[in-house]
């Protein structure tokens, strides 16, 4: 494929990120058809945060998903500038904080 041919597919954060190994590969491209709909489902649910929002683990367990499929999609709407950090933090289970997120405010034209 030619660099002007690449340049036509979706990329990051569009699709899922992959490092360049074989197995990262794999792993987006298997997550690939289902993370616009979890991405949906973060999206529907973060609302429901309020105005602290939430971190990836804490939205996993709200929507019953793999905590490592949502964190992901957490970098891929903050990419995108869907979602932004809402200043509150959350310790997840290793103690370790987490930035929780809120909607991103839409810009007017």
């Amino acid at each position: 494929m030619s660099p002007e041919q690449l340049s036509l597919l979706p990329a990051y954060p569009e699709v899922p990120g992959a490092r360049r190994t074989e197995t990262s590969m794999i792993a987006a491209d298997a997550i690939a058809e289902h993370a616009p709909s979890l991405k949906e489902r973060i999206l529907d649910k973060l609302d429901d945060f309020g105005k602290e929002g939430a971190a990836p683990d804490e939205m996993a367990a709200e929507i019953n998903a793999d905590k490592y499929c949502v964190r992901p999609r957490f970098s891929e709407l903050k990419k995108a500038n869907v979602i932004t950090e809402s200043g509150f933090w959350y310790e997840n289970e290793s103690s370790k904080p987490a930035e929780k997120y809120i909607k991103a405010k839409k810009e007017e034209s």
